[in-house]
């Protein structure tokens, strides 16, 4: 899912911490075409919840929020118990798979599929903005919907910032955000070195 120079920055910085840092890291092949169907069944749930939560005051300001929030305010505001129903049946799917592949290891993958966008396309939105969004969200999805904790810690690229997620098993927080310390004071080394050069 990730643009070239992502994917790219990504693997240099886990090639560089194989060892003392991530002494047994492995690939793991996914089915690229498999989360969207699961995001979808997050954003329902999501949503319900959400909406839930916030009506009746959502009704009542619409014009408080921005657009794109209103819109999703919009929609959550018209799903049904049977779209919770079928949502959450893929969601309980979609945890199986994804424990069924980590077990108790910690998930290595990119924060975001591409590099931020630029103020100019932030402020234009549209197409772009959206793309990036639901592009970032195959991502990031995957921590929620498992109940993972997640951290993203900065990596060195030739560009844009870039970031790497670690997403491990339940219940481990203390021991991911350990890890994620010492990864990241790594990474300083790493820029500091890449700056001088």
């Amino acid at each position: 899912m990730a643009s070239p120079e992502v994917a790219a920055s990504v693997r240099r910085a886990v090639d560089g911490w194989r060892g003392a840092h991530l002494p047994h890291v492995r690939t793991v092949r996914f089915d690229a075409g498999v989360p969207p169907g699961w995001v979808r069944a997050f954003q329902t749930k999501q949503g319900v919840e959400t909406w839930r939560q916030w009506d009746p005051w959502g009704t009542q300001h619409w014009d408080a929020v921005y657009p794109d929030v209103r819109s999703r305010f919009e929609t959550a505001s018209a799903y049904t118990q049977s779209d919770l129903a079928a949502a959450e049946a893929v969601l309980r799917e979609a945890r199986s798979r994804v424990d069924d592949l980590l077990g108790d290891r910690i998930l290595l993958l990119p924060s975001a599929p591409s590099v931020a966008p630029t103020c100019e396309e932030t402020a234009i939105g549209g197409p772009v903005i959206e793309q990036a969004r639901a592009q970032t969200f195959q991502l990031t999805c995957l921590a929620g919907l498992t109940g993972r904790p997640a951290i993203g810690v900065p990596v060195l690229s030739r560009t844009a910032p870039v970031g790497l997620c670690l997403v491990g098993p339940q219940g481990s927080d203390r021991h991911l955000l350990d890890l994620a310390v010492r990864v990241a004071r790594e990474g300083e080394r790493s820029w500091a070195g890449w700056s001088r050069g």
